[in-house]
Parts: C-alpha cells; sequence; structure tokens
C-alpha cells in the first residue's frame, strides 16, 4: 500500500513582543498545542504596521497577535487570513480573543493584600493601555469595599511597557517621587505589571522607603527574569500566559479549518500570587497578632481552633478577637481558613494528590468542608483551580 503524502505545513504568523514574559509564555503554549501532531512552521515579528506589510508576503495561513491597537486589529480583521487575538484591544468586527480577566487580576492582589493586613493600598498603572486599567480598578473597588484606602497613580514618562526600563535610566521621576513620599505607611501598591513593579521597586529605595515593612509591592505576569533579579525579590500575580497561547493555537486550528469567529472573548483568571521579599509582610505592629499568625502559618496543615491560637498568642480569645477585627477587619477564623487554602493552592500543584490527601494536609477533617471552605475563599472548587492551574503541564487539555 503506497504511503500518503504528508499533509502541507501550516504557515502561522506569532506577531508577539518577544521581549516580555508574557509573550514567551503564549509561544510555550502555541508550541505545546502544535506539537507533535500539526506541521506547523512559525515566523515572530512585531505587532505593528511594518511586520503586517513584511508578513504579506509570506502568505501565512494564520496569525496570532498579542496586544494590538484597534486600528491594526482592525486592518487584521478585513483581512482574508484567520488570526486570534490574545489580548484585549477591541475591533469593529468580530474576532476570536483569548485573554486574561484582568478584573479577577486585580480582585486577587486585593484578597492577597487585605489579609496581610493592609488598610491602604496603591495601584501604579500605565497611561494608553485600557486593560491594565482595568486591573487597578478592580483592585481599587475591591479594597474600597472591604474599607481599606486607595490611591492611584498614572506615571508621565515610561509609560508605555517597552520604555519603562528606558525611564529608569533617566533622571527621576519626579511627580512619581512626590506621590510616593505622600502615601501612608505601611501601603500595599499593586504595580499593572512585573516591569512597573521594578521601577516602583528602584524609586521606593531611592526614597529610603523600606520595602516590605513601608511599602510591599506586588507586580503582575511572574516574570522570573525581573522579579528575582529585583532587590527585594518582587512579588507577582502569576497569569496563565501558557494556557493562553495553548488556547489561542486550538481556536487557530479552528478558524483555518473554516470555523466562524466567536464574538465574545474568552477570559482566563490569574493562577495565584507568588510571595517574595517584596510583599512578605503583615501590617500591623501588634505583637499579639503576628503572634497569632506565625502560628496559624506554621500550622495551617493541621485542625486549628480559635483558643488554640489565643493559647499561642498568650492572649485571651476575646481580647484577640477584637484585636482582628479592629486591626485587620477579619475573624481568627477567617485567616484560619485563608491559611489552610493557601497551603492547599500550594498542594494542588502536585497532580498525583487526591483532593482527599490534599484536604488532610491542608489541615480539612474532610474533603467535603475542604470544599466548601476553598469555594468560599477563592470562588471555585479545588478541582476548577488545579485543572487551570495544571492544564499547561498536560498536553491537549484546557
Amino acid at each position: 500500500m503506497p504511503l500518503t503524502s504528508p499533509r502541507p505545513a501550516k504557515k502561522i504568523v506569532l506577531l508577539l513582543p518577544a521581549n516580555q514574559a508574557f509573550a514567551h509564555g503564549v509561544i510555550r503554549g502555541v508550541a505545546r498545542y502544535s506539537r507533535p501532531l500539526r506541521p506547523w512552521t512559525f515566523r515572530l515579528n512585531r505587532a505593528d504596521d511594518l511586520s503586517l506589510k513584511s508578513l504579506r508576503a509570506w502568505k501565512p495561513d494564520g496569525l496570532i497577535v498579542a496586544e494590538a491597537d484597534p486600528p491594526l486589529l482592525n486592518r487584521l480583521a478585513r483581512q482574508a487570513t484567520p488570526f486570534v487575538s490574545c489580548g484585549s484591544s477591541s475591533a469593529k468586527k468580530p474576532i476570536e480573543r483569548i485573554m486574561v480577566d484582568n478584573i479577577a487580576v486585580g480582585e486577587m492582589a486585593a484578597r492577597y493584600f487585605l489579609d496581610r493586613g493592609f488598610r491602604h493600598c496603591a495601584f501604579v498603572g500605565e497611561r494608553g493601555r485600557p486593560f491594565l486599567l482595568e486591573r487597578g480598578e478592580a483592585f481599587g473597588k475591591a479594597v474600597q469595599q472591604a474599607g481599606a484606602t486607595y490611591d492611584c497613580f498614572l506615571p508621565r514618562r515610561g509609560t508605555l511597557s517597552d520604555h519603562v526600563l528606558e525611564a529608569m535610566w533617566q533622571a527621576p521621576d519626579e511627580d512619581l517621587h512626590a506621590w510616593l513620599k505622600k502615601l501612608p505607611r505601611p501601603t500595599a501598591i499593586l504595580t499593572c505589571h512585573d516591569l512597573m513593579a521594578l521601577r516602583i521597586s528602584d524609586a521606593l529605595r531611592d526614597l529610603a522607603i523600606r520595602v516590605p515593612d513601608e511599602a510591599a509591592v506586588l507586580g503582575v505576569d511572574n516574570d522570573p527574569m525581573i522579579c528575582e533579579l529585583a532587590n527585594p525579590p518582587l512579588s507577582s500575580v502569576e497569569t496563565p500566559q501558557e494556557q493562553i497561547g495553548f488556547e489561542a493555537a486550538r481556536r487557530l486550528d479552528r478558524l483555518m479549518l473554516g470555523t466562524a469567529p466567536r464574538s465574545a472573548p474568552a477570559m482566563l483568571g490569574p493562577l495565584r500570587v507568588v510571595t517574595r521579599q517584596s510583599s512578605d509582610v503583615m501590617a500591623t505592629d501588634d505583637r499579639a497578632i503576628l503572634a497569632a499568625m506565625h502560628f496559624i502559618e506554621q500550622h495551617a496543615d493541621q485542625p486549628l481552633r480559635v483558643d488554640q491560637v489565643a493559647d499561642a498568642a498568650d492572649i485571651s480569645r476575646r481580647s484577640l478577637e477584637t484585636r482582628f477585627a479592629e486591626r485587620l477587619g477579619r475573624t481568627i477564623l477567617d485567616e484560619i481558613q485563608a491559611a489552610h487554602v493557601r497551603r492547599a493552592c500550594t498542594l494542588l500543584e502536585q497532580p498525583n494528590w487526591s483532593l482527599e490527601r490534599v484536604a488532610l494536609a491542608s489541615g480539612f477533617n474532610s474533603r467535603e468542608r475542604f470544599s466548601c471552605v476553598f469555594r468560599q475563599v477563592m470562588g471555585q472548587t479545588p478541582g476548577t483551580y488545579r485543572k487551570q492551574l495544571n492544564a499547561t503541564r498536560k498536553p491537549g487539555v484546557f
């Protein structure tokens, strides 16, 4: 029986900013979807008008584009080549989009800082990037609903991602420095992405504002190169870049087979907050609260009672409950459950651990109680969280 001729390779263009961690994750997800079953050939380029001119001669079968301005997306939508957008910019015609849920990013950051006792929070964003500002708006709304105060700042210089590092080599931004000086102490600062977190961390050091004791800093995207090399190392909200790339490739595959694009974008929430030194602090000087928090964290793998925590803090249960309510705005039980869930989130990264094993190792007496508390704290079931977290590790799963 004669061998069938191999399928012709599809030519795919990735219009991505290759110097960003988000783009690198998207590329990994695209590669994972295409290998080894799909004979796709790739070319990388920037998402700009010059790139569109250069790719026409190559005649690609499909495109995957990261964030791009609406005029560029409209031009892509008018051409016949199928494409998927991994950004949140809108276009006049229906286009296929898969993107980070920026509102969920802001809400996760708010919960993270509120759980650490911060009563004043701030956001530093970029001008001209509405999808990044969504993170700050959701962050501010969540912290204000919890009774905390909120500030926002948009630097005038170095506001585009590609220019943030360049701005750090220039003279200090006087407006930014003046704003940072006026912030209450301690303050929790969320930045729109890791590069901005690096810039803010450097500005705080220039002003002799101690990180994290006087100002805790949190970025977004969890870029190891930036976060680990910063001084101190930066905490960051981890976004599902690789899952977005995998799903973008899957949807492009369908479009190239003739499926019509969906008008509503698919939204993927953030995975977790990766804590490093820049935010590893409790915003209180109350020794009883600090002792209680330390005891809870150290024993998060065991069932805990409120009276055990009070005994460890050497204070009456009633007094400790009053201090938690007044200083942190939550109960001791809330903190116990949050610590159990944080431990469970780490253990859920182990794909071979059953939910029962995770529950017991996280201080819960049963899987049912674990599922109930996890859903209250995280807004989703442990199984859904694990599926989202581990999707990037399992070929063909989304």
